[in-house]
């Protein structure tokens, strides 16, 4: 299993959250190994299932 994308304060991402501008397009993972890309408004971009 992949080892889960963490958040700036160190914990594993989770749907729904902003996410850096940086890592708009890119795909992340959860505690649980469900993948999430960075997208939606580039201005203010969120994990958000596939």
């Amino acid at each position: 299993m992949r080892s889960c994308t963490h958040t700036s304060s160190g914990s594993c991402i989770r749907g729904g959250q902003f996410c850096p501008q940086s890592k708009y397009g890119r795909s992340g993972w959860d505690a649980q190994g469900r993948r999430y890309v960075c997208k939606g408004s580039r201005s203010h971009p969120h994990w958000m299932r596939p």
